[in-house]
């Protein structure tokens, strides 16, 4: 039987994963996700290549340093590893408290006494060996088994960040392109899932806007001191019309986008941000917003103004007919940092708001 290196290193994975206190496959998804960022970028096999080995050998390091991580930390390198992944390496305050919470927590009072004092007085001269553990043995691997130049340099840059304040202290272009990738793809996981309520929004959206018959929009209206409507309004005062409910009904409708509300939120409970379609097709000619076929289509945006989300919307492509097709970004409540963030980068990587031609 032949066994390729690709198979033989995605078995050794498993095991670093186990070592590590990571979920099952976390290097293979890591390493895929990574390929396809680079895949996405139009990047040549032989990057492509070295992302994917880079990524597969990348996690090998910490249990090289199993044993001495456990003689500091309590016997249990396990925990360490759960306890740290997820915060700022380079925020003291972040790492004295995420010490003080959760390190050894399970053990004897005293015995966790111990280990948070010796980790607080020599963590930072642990981490640093811990460092050059995680480079030496993944590049011996991969000498070993003979891989290219550019996986070995993603290697060393596996404690880089792109701001410059990992180590070695190098940002931005100056880290090796495989470990920029697999870098990126950490802790990153995707799936297809349905958002709950999305086959209501339309419905829910609509009755709560109409509910008044339009009166709210024609209070509006007046208030800026709009005599004459325009005709796309006229429209909407019709179509609102149909949603007119009496004020007992109107409860009821409340209660139902509280409880739309309660379930995205437990939705969003599973996910750090969801990516999803602005309207079900590309951008619609003036005019036609309104028409039959057209409408219900807004409810992916409806959605959100019901959940109350922070929601980003970016330009992410362009129909075969030149108009934009919009992608937004939801997040968890107060996390505007994330939709922004993540809107930034797509907008970057896709090439965000073009000049349309004329």
């Amino acid at each position: 039987m032949d066994l390729r290196l690709a198979e033989l290193l995605a078995t050794l994975s498993l095991a670093t994963d186990l070592g590590t206190a990571f979920p099952l496959e976390k290097a293979l998804r890591n390493a895929l996700l990574a390929v396809s960022l680079g895949r996405a970028a139009g990047l040549q096999d032989e990057d492509l290549s070295d992302t994917y080995y880079m990524a597969m050998l990348r996690f090998l390091g910490p249990s090289a340093f199993a044993h001495e991580l456990a003689a500091v930390v309590g016997g249990d390198d396990l925990t360490f590893h759960s306890t740290f992944e997820a915060i700022d390496a380079t925020n003291p305050r972040a790492i004295v408290s995420q010490t003080v919470r959760f390190l050894a927590r399970d053990a004897p009072p005293l015995a966790r006494v111990a280990t948070v004092g010796r980790f607080l007085a020599t963590g930072s001269q642990l981490v640093s060996r811990m460092r050059v553990a995680d480079c030496e043995a993944a590049d011996k691997l991969a000498q070993r088994l003979g891989l290219s130049h550019g996986v070995r340099q993603g290697l060393a840059h596996i404690w880089t960040r792109w701001d410059g304040r990992g180590f070695p202290a190098i940002q931005h272009d100056q880290i090796a392109l495989p470990a920029r990738l697999s870098l990126a793809a950490a802790g990153a996981s995707v799936e297809e899932a349905r958002m709950p309520v999305a086959e209501r929004a339309f419905e829910l959206f609509a009755a709560l806007f109409g509910a008044d018959d339009g009166a709210a929009v024609q209070h509006l209206l007046a208030m800026v001191g709009t005599a004459e409507p325009s005709p796309l309004l006229h429209r909407l005062g019709g179509i609102l019309h149909t949603f007119a409910m009496p004020t007992a009904a109107f409860g009821g409708l409340l209660a139902q986008v509280d409880i739309a509300r309660a379930e995205i939120l437990g939705f969003m409970l599973g996910f750090d941000a969801v990516l999803a379609p602005v309207t079900a097709s590309p951008a619609v000619a003036h005019g036609t917003s309104l028409d039959d076929g057209t409408l219900p289509g807004f409810g992916y945006a409806m959605l959100h103004n019901l959940s109350g989300l922070p929601s980003v919307v970016v330009r992410a492509g362009t129909s075969p007919e030149g108009l934009p097709i919009g992608v937004q970004i939801i997040a968890r409540p107060w996390r505007e940092d994330v939709a922004l963030a993540i809107g930034q980068h797509l907008q970057t990587a896709l090439g965000g708001w073009r000049m349309p031609s004329l």
